[in-house]
């Protein structure tokens, strides 16, 4: 016959953690202690004046950086564009020029 646990027995057996849920648990537990450290370095070393301008300047790059990188694939589009469009009116003059000698 199969062994039976009682209820305190079963939940004695599931709350004893595995060695990698520990491992889990303690590596999740250190790297918010160190999250938690460099913040309170960081608003430290910046007042709120220096930490919005720094952001301030982090965010102006990158909206340069993102409307230079629209703005290079946009040129391109266009340029491809008109190149098509150049293609088909050739293509029209050939057509009109070899229908008006026949």
């Amino acid at each position: 016959m199969p062994e039976r646990y009682s209820t305190a027995q079963g939940l004695e057996k599931r709350s004893n953690p595995t060695m990698t849920e520990h491992l889990s648990t303690s590596k999740t537990l250190a790297a918010l202690s160190y999250s938690a450290s460099a913040g309170t370095i960081t608003g430290g070393v910046f007042s709120v004046h220096d930490f919005a301008v720094y952001c301030g300047i982090v965010l102006g790059v990158l909206t340069f950086v993102v409307n230079f990188i629209y703005q290079v694939l946009k040129d391109r589009r266009h340029k491809r564009e008109h190149l098509l469009t150049m293609e088909i009116k050739e293509r029209e003059l050939k057509q009109a020029a070899s229908d008006g000698q026949s």
